[in-house]
């Protein structure tokens, strides 16, 4: 698995931030139909913050972080970080039943690793990282895990993206 996934992709949009800081890179409807936008410098800031604080939690290569949120203003934040830290980021519809959500999760497990999952809850059998519109992103571990835990891995609030 090489060190950092999209190297060039990522390096790509580092020049385009570089050129561009203030144009909009993403943004998000919202259901009061207000908008977000995150522009291609604050895109930039968020995934490198993410990436740092997912390798001081103890996550890196080999790792899978799996997103399952809805539509949020840092959902390429969070894909973008993982990659920079080298860590997989596979999404699974938000829409899924519970019982098909964790169906996925066991063949993620089986083929890829342990992985974390991110939402807006914390799942109760993975370590999670729990997302709330401004509010810290914070690493939740498993109430009960449905395998062997990283016991290194700190419970704590990683601040805001």
């Amino acid at each position: 698995m090489p060190e950092r996934p999209a190297t060039d992709f990522l390096d790509r949009l580092a020049e385009i931030a570089d050129r561009h800081p203030d144009r909009p890179a993403f943004v998000v409807a919202q259901s009061d139909h207000r908008e977000q936008t995150l522009t291609f410098a604050g895109l930039r800031a968020d995934w490198l913050e993410l990436a740092s604080r997912l390798t001081a939690y103890g996550l890196g290569s080999g790792d899978v972080l799996v997103i399952t949120l809805r539509n949020h203003i840092h959902y390429l934040s969070l894909i973008f970080g993982a990659w920079q830290a080298g860590i997989a980021a596979p999404p699974i519809s938000p829409v899924l039943a519970p019982a098909d959500r964790d169906a996925l999760l066991q063949v993620v497990q089986a083929e890829l690793g342990r992985p974390v999952v991110v939402d807006t809850v914390p799942h109760e059998s993975y370590d999670s990282v729990v997302v709330h519109a401004d509010q810290p992103i914070s690493f939740v571990p498993a109430e009960n895990p449905t395998a062997t835990t990283d016991s290194d891995r700190p419970d704590h609030e990683l601040g805001y993206l």
